[in-house]
């Protein structure tokens, strides 16, 4: 699975972002994970709605344009719901609860995703 360091205004927000770009990936998400660590996301494209059903912890929510920008947020959503519908989201990250607050993740900034690249 491709991996990727996302970066907002220069400043990691989270160091190893997996990508679910498939059916597959997407319906799976984060099911078959125990928790998720403070340096790991989950980028989900394309996505403009998330749910926790079947999921064993919380999770914060960043819904992204096509450019990148943050167009909505779900703080510490919780096992078994659904997020709104964000009409002009293109992806969806999800990070580990609380993440939102401690990076200071807000409407309007942008992220960028840098590859991870291993040999």
């Amino acid at each position: 699975m491709r991996e990727y360091r996302a970066l907002m205004d220069g400043r990691e927000i989270a160091a190893k972002v997996r990508i679910a770009d498939t059916f597959i990936k997407r319906f799976i998400g984060l099911l078959r994970d125990k928790e998720i660590d403070a340096q790991d996301g989950l980028l989900i494209d394309p996505c403009n709605q998330v749910h926790t059903f079947g999921m064993k912890f919380d999770i914060d929510v960043v819904f992204l344009s096509k450019s990148g920008e943050i167009v909505h947020t779900e703080s510490e959503m919780t096992p078994g719901n659904i997020s709104p519908t964000i009409k002009k989201c293109h992806t969806v990250l999800e990070l580990k609860a609380g993440t939102i607050e401690e990076k200071c993740i807000i409407k309007g900034k942008r992220i960028a995703f840098d590859p991870i690249y291993t040999d």
